[in-house]
């Protein structure tokens, strides 16, 4: 069996934590996907005049599929992309206005408002399936790359046969992504430029299991309970007068953190994250150049607006 031959398919559950089986339509184009087991599994000792051990006991069972995919648009404004139930399942609320944008912000906590999804890893025709799965995910940009959304699905991991893999030959959104280098709009914060490499969004979702007797694998689904997003960036030193990191740290200095790339309508991915603060700062080494690794949390504004990804 071939890793290389691997599709994550992604299915809004009808009744939380009850299978929906993926189709062909419902798969979404990944890299390093993983899967992590969490089987809990009790040992039994009993005292009597051996040393040895009886059978344990199997009980609960969960799992995580780990991977990551490239943040694109559908190459349609105001169409959602292919990985709309994966932003969804990770905490995100999806805005669309027609014709012209698709924007993703942090979901409120009502829990009615967070659905659950069928997550099903194939890999060769060998099938991993979660019911009742949310997830966490991290914008990842990178000088160079792509925008990846690298993420982490938990659900009750549902034994199902194996099946044969889906023809995604033509599922999968058209445009190519975007390279993360002279952005249609510059990376800024605070309105101040700064030389960087790096950019990570943890979107900081927390997840609680719900454990549930009457279920088969003893759990009923995993449920978004809060969020801390933070993230990071690297940006090459400067002199005092022209920004002072350690200043904006102490001072508890908030500011507006944007930066758009794209130029095609239907592919163009604008970030923001209005009230980033600076809660860490460490000096680096960049190839001999001084550079600052620079830790960042983003703040609320309003209220469920700590950061926004928005496609047009």
């Amino acid at each position: 069996m071939i890793n290389q031959r691997s599709q994550l398919a992604l299915k809004v559950e009808a009744n939380e934590g009850t299978v929906v089986v993926p189709v062909a339509a419902d798969c979404i184009l990944c890299e390093d996907l993983g899967f992590n087991p969490d089987v809990q599994v009790h040992e039994r000792n009993p005292m009597r005049s051996t040393l040895s051990r009886p059978l344990a006991i199997v009980g609960r069972r969960a799992g995580e599929i780990t991977g990551k995919t490239e943040l694109k648009g559908s190459g349609t404004a105001g169409t959602a992309p292919d990985i709309s139930p994966l932003m969804k399942a990770m905490g995100c609320k999806e805005t669309i206005i027609p014709v012209t944008s698709v924007a993703y912000t942090p979901i409120d906590g009502d829990p009615n408002a967070q659905l659950s999804y069928t997550a099903q890893m194939l890999r060769d025709g060998k099938v991993f399936t979660l019911a009742g799965a949310r997830g966490t995910g991290k914008l990842i940009a990178e000088l160079g790359k792509p925008l990846y959304i690298q993420f982490g699905l938990k659900g009750a991991w549902v034994d199902l046969d194996d099946v044969a893999m889906f023809d995604d030959s033509a599922v999968y959104d058209a445009p190519n992504p975007v390279a993360f280098i002279d952005p249609a709009t510059n990376f800024s914060l605070n309105t101040y430029e700064p030389l960087i490499s790096k950019f990570e969004l943890d979107f900081g979702v927390k997840l609680g299991m719900r454990p549930d007797v009457n279920a088969v694998t003893g759990v009923r689904s995993f449920r978004i309970t809060g969020r801390d997003p933070k993230g990071s960036m690297d940006a090459e030193e400067v002199a005092k007068a022209t920004m002072d990191w350690f200043a904006a740290l102490i001072a508890q200095t908030e500011g507006a953190l944007a930066f758009a790339i794209g130029l095609t309508a239907g592919n163009i991915i604008t970030v923001g994250c209005p009230k980033t603060q600076l809660i860490g700062y460490s000096p680096a080494d960049r190839e001999g150049i001084m550079a600052t690794e620079l830790a960042l949390k983003f703040n609320m504004n309003a209220g469920n607006d700590e950061w926004s990804i928005v496609l047009t």
